[in-house]
């Protein structure tokens, strides 16, 4: 019941899952189907568990082959800054995918640990390494994060804006 409390929704995880049951299934598709964002983000760097879950469960949800590969010329990367390609804690796939609903990306599924990126320990230090750009690749998987959020909450009202930082 508290997944239609806000219009977002961060689903992050590292190892493969249980089947849900099939109420939460139709959840997860009437709160997509009402105007809701999902973003998924894959922390695993090498266990294929969570990705083989997260793909059978939005196939469940939404149809085999829903998801489908985002062009880093979406509007998701310029919807604040202008960020060439998805970037995270892991620089594993320079694409991310997502499920359409309607001309919007409802689902957005990310590899790149974002949430890894941004985690710190009780003394505010970074808790992982960011490979294999660092400081620049930790900056930019922020940058990338505020446009996801940006996006759920605004979607595309800056696609045609995307030239106002070059006029300025």
């Amino acid at each position: 019941p508290d997944l239609f409390d806000g219009p977002l929704v961060m689903w992050s995880g590292d190892r493969g899952f249980p089947l849900l049951s099939q109420s939460d299934v139709q959840s997860l598709r009437r709160f997509v189907d009402f105007g809701g964002t999902v973003i998924i983000d894959d922390a695993s760097s090498d266990d294929p568990g969570f990705d083989g879950s997260i793909r059978r469960e939005i196939s469940r949800a939404f149809g085999a082959n829903a998801l489908n590969r985002l062009p880093n010329s979406h509007v998701v990367f310029r919807s604040f800054y202008l960020v060439p390609h998805p970037v995270g804690r892991i620089d594993s796939q320079a694409h991310v995918e997502a499920v359409e609903r309607s001309g919007r990306a409802a689902v957005i599924y990310t590899r790149q640990d974002l949430g890894g990126a941004y985690e710190r320990d009780n003394l505010g230090n970074y808790a992982h390494p960011v490979v294999p750009g660092g400081s620049q690749q930790r900056e930019l998987a922020f940058r990338f994060g505020v446009n996801l959020v940006l996006y759920a909450l605004c979607l595309d009202y800056k696609a045609d804006q995307v030239h106002v930082p070059f006029i300025m």
